[in-house]
């Protein structure tokens, strides 16, 4: 009874960590977008230009969002359904 108390509040943390994860990929991700938007208005580049030096941390931060969300969430409803 005290192993499987443990697993449980061991797993919830790890899917916890992961959606968590997910949620700061998704928050750097808006913030290298905004970041890409005011530096076009301050320099000389344009929009097009900005975005195109951002273009590889957005989107490993974008995917990378979208996969620990996914797993974190497949994880909890996976657990749910085997204690039922």
């Amino acid at each position: 009874m005290e192993k499987e108390r443990k697993y449980h509040r061991k797993s919830a943390f790890t899917n916890g960590l992961a959606v968590g994860f997910g949620f700061g990929c998704f928050a750097t991700f808006a913030a290298l977008l905004i970041t890409a938007i005011y530096y076009s208005h301050l320099s000389s580049q344009t929009f097009e230009q900005a975005v195109s030096n951002f273009t590889l941390p957005l989107t490993y931060f974008f995917i990378l969002g979208i996969l620990f969300l996914i797993v974190g969430f497949v994880w909890e409803r996976h657990e749910k359904q085997l204690k039922l």
